[in-house]
């Protein structure tokens, strides 16, 4: 059977990144579960697509492990539900606790959820070797649309220098921007 923990339904269209954050544990005395995390929108027609895998790990964990994950692109619109879910066996000694959700800020490309000089320079070098913020293709494509700071559909010098007006701003009024 098809069990699955889920989500309300949520509208992320308007966000450009979101980030879940979690503690899991699956453990038990003979075979370990996998542990997933997968996600569904409404589609054009008002139906609900296929559950998409974003996270899954089979290793047994005997301790409360955490973890973050980014969504994709294609999750960033209306409609969108998140289920968690025990993929192999009875889900025996599966658990999740404390999932937090957080949305990253334009201009966070180093994606740890604040702007700071470091992404003005991490931007700088994108534009310079063309070489990605991230070897795994989800955080890539998440750093990426954070990188879009000025929401031109392009990453350029326009996108520096609205990540330093960022900082300006937040300096000015003397609060970090997260």
């Amino acid at each position: 059977k098809n069990y699955y923990l889920i989500t309300p339904t949520w509208d992320l269209h308007s966000y450009k990144t979101v980030g879940i954050e979690f503690a899991y544990i699956n453990s038990v005395k003979y075979i370990a579960d996998e542990f997933g995390i997968y996600y569904r929108y409404l589609d054009e027609n008002g139906t609900n697509t296929s559950w998409k895998k974003l996270y899954s790990n089979k290793n047994s964990h005997k301790n409360w492990t955490c973890d973050k994950i980014y969504l994709p692109a294609e999750a960033m619109c209306a409609n969108v539900q998140i289920g968690f879910r025990a993929t192999t066996h009875l889900g025996n000694g599966v658990g999740l606790d404390d999932v937090v959700f957080t949305k990253i800020p334009p201009g966070d490309t180093d994606l740890d959820g604040s702007v700071t000089d470091n992404d003005a320079a991490l931007v700088l070098k994108y534009i310079s070797t063309g070489k990605p913020f991230f070897e795994d293709n989800v955080e890539n494509e998440n750093a990426l649309a954070a990188a879009d700071a000025d929401c031109n559909k392009k990453i350029d010098m326009l996108d520096v220098i609205k990540i330093l007006q960022i900082l300006q701003i937040s300096e000015e009024i003397g609060q970090e921007i997260s």
